[in-house]
């Protein structure tokens, strides 16, 4: 039980710290909340995992070509007589050349032993080779399965870098949603400011005589207008809110909330975005993670097609054993050339059919990662370019609805020194101001259509991570 309170303690406090973080500064930039992702999101947990399962299976692998002690111990007693006592020990060292050395000791003794196993009273000492002279002679198995780990390591790379791409997009997008979603709403709350200012002072006025009462119903409609369109843009920000709280984490386990006191960046401090210096598509492509994951997978069935075509060769293997007796301390004294043991294997189906079909197989594979390599290089290609698109675009309709938005602003401000002389009417201001609240709301959109723009840019390009 205490140790369940403990940690509910430690909880709640790493809860209330990650709180008090999100809430020192009350302006979330793009930067520090992609920064925020990278380092807490669950899913960014997961792409280092990816990672580090392509390190691991290239060290199970690399154990193929780990040394092994090898022993066996035979015995049989029976009517008070050892039959026989068959003892070996040794070690067995595999190597990258498909050659496999082998070394040990060997002591055997019984009456009943078979003459074959007939050594020395101290032992027999022997070292020797195993050579695969057909099938293995340039990659085996075990070669294969190293390669195919090292190719998917590379792999599991990209994947990773390719899970964070899609991340950053999804929550990149999510930010500027939320950043038109707030400012948005921030025009709106100040037109409805206005609206109410207005509509109080024109009921004034009607009560006093000095405005027709159907202004009242005029001002009256147009502030209930602008309190719906307020009702609206509250629900959007409330929605975008909730939909950038899903990528606020702790440690990539403890989601957090957003604090309402965070605000948006100002529209006075964001940058157009602009298309500078691009690396040429083929080293954009080349860097890609999609690139790079299809380029590795093709490697892996590149290395099956090898092995698949070793298997057609015969299994010849040679083996030697040079061997010495175990007496006195040194066992060179005792060496001689004479003494050895050998033999050699030798397998080869007549028809090949499992080898060939397997091999036909391999390179149905191998041509169909190809045709997949060629098509995703090609709309990447696409996409880059359509992104630089829309963003050349937005640059210049944000100059173009920027430079519209002042000028309505002018009409609003020349309309109501109109209606104050008594030379306009309360629907030709409400008109006016009705254009420039569309005009501002307009730029808002576009400035996050570039933003978001760029982040698909990007995102097309692989680099979001």
């Amino acid at each position: 039980m205490k140790a369940c309170i403990a940690f509910l303690c430690v909880l709640l406090s790493m809860i209330a710290s990650a709180q008090v973080e999100l809430q020192q500064d009350s302006v979330l930039t793009f930067e520090e909340f992609m920064l925020q992702v990278r380092s807490h999101h669950p899913i960014a947990r997961q792409a280092d995992l990816i990672r580090d399962g392509g390190a691991a299976t290239v060290r199970s692998s690399r154990g193929g070509f780990d040394p092994k002690l090898k022993g066996n111990l035979d015995q049989k007693y029976f009517d008070d007589q050892e039959y026989y006592d068959l003892g070996k020990a040794g070690i067995s060292i595999p190597t990258w050349f498909g050659i496999e050395l082998e070394g040990g000791y060997e002591r055997n003794q019984g009456y009943f032993l078979n003459p074959e196993n007939n050594v020395p009273n101290a032992g027999l000492w022997f070292a020797g080779l195993s050579i695969p002279l057909g099938q293995g002679l340039f990659i085996d198995e075990r070669r294969a399965d190293l390669r195919r780990a090292q190719a998917f390591q590379r792999q599991s790379n990209a994947e990773r870098d390719l899970a964070l791409n899609t991340l950053g997009l999804e929550a990149g997008e999510a930010y500027w949603q939320w950043f038109q979603a707030y400012h948005k709403l921030d025009v709106i709350r100040e037109a409805v400011q206005i609206a109410e200012v207005r509509y109080n002072a024109v009921k004034r006025s009607a009560f006093l005589g000095d405005m027709a009462s159907i202004d009242t119903l005029e001002a009256s409609i147009q502030l209930q207008n602008r309190q719906l369109m307020l009702n609206e843009a509250e629900l959007e920000f409330r929605n975008q809110t909730r939909a950038l709280s899903f990528y606020f984490w702790l440690n990539g386990q403890i989601p957090l909330e957003l604090s309402p006191a965070i605000r948006a960046q100002s529209m006075e401090t964001m940058d157009v975005s602009e298309i500078g210096d691009l690396p040429p598509l083929d080293t954009i492509l080349n860097r890609h993670p999609e690139i790079r994951s299809t380029r590795a997978k093709i490697e892996q069935l590149e290395v099956d097609r090898r092995l698949a075509s070793e298997m057609l060769k015969p299994e010849i293997n040679l083996r030697y054993k040079p061997l010495t007796e175990a007496v006195s301390g040194d066992i060179w004294s005792e060496y001689s050339v004479e003494n050895y043991s050998w033999g050699v294997q030798f397998n080869f189906p007549l028809f090949l059919r499992k080898e060939r079909g397997k091999l036909q197989l391999t390179k149905l594979k191998l041509q169909d990662g190809q045709y997949q390599l060629l098509n995703k290089r090609q709309s990447i290609g696409i996409k880059v370019q359509q992104a630089i698109n829309t963003v050349e675009a937005t640059q210049g309709q944000i100059l173009l609805g920027s430079a519209a938005a002042n000028n309505y602003r002018g009409l609003v401000e020349g309309e109501q020194q109109l209606f104050r002389n008594g030379e306009s009417s309360l629907f030709l201001v409400n008109s006016r101001e009705r254009s420039y609240i569309n005009a501002r709301v307009k730029v808002i959109e576009l400035v996050a259509k570039n933003k978001s723009s760029d982040l698909k840019l990007q995102f097309a390009m692989g680099v979001l991570k």
